[in-house]
């Protein structure tokens, strides 16, 4: 929960005043969508670990390549 609003709050600090409100709603959204997603892909995958495989994996690769 601590770096849920590091990134709510880091969200908010790069844009202006005017604009606060749409990020609000917007981070607020792919957040929920995100835990939607998750819950679904645990429902698929039953073995934690896997499920920590799984889901780690796309930002490994993303991180790799970033490189």
């Amino acid at each position: 929960m601590q770096m849920t609003r590091a990134i709510f709050v880091s969200a908010l600090e790069l844009v202006g005043p005017t604009y606060r409100t749409f990020i609000t709603v917007m981070t607020c959204i792919f957040y929920t969508i995100g835990i939607l997603l998750l819950s679904g892909v645990a429902y698929l995958i039953r073995d934690w670990v896997i499920l920590c495989y799984a889901t780690t994996l796309p930002f490994l690769l993303f991180f790799i390549y970033l490189k």
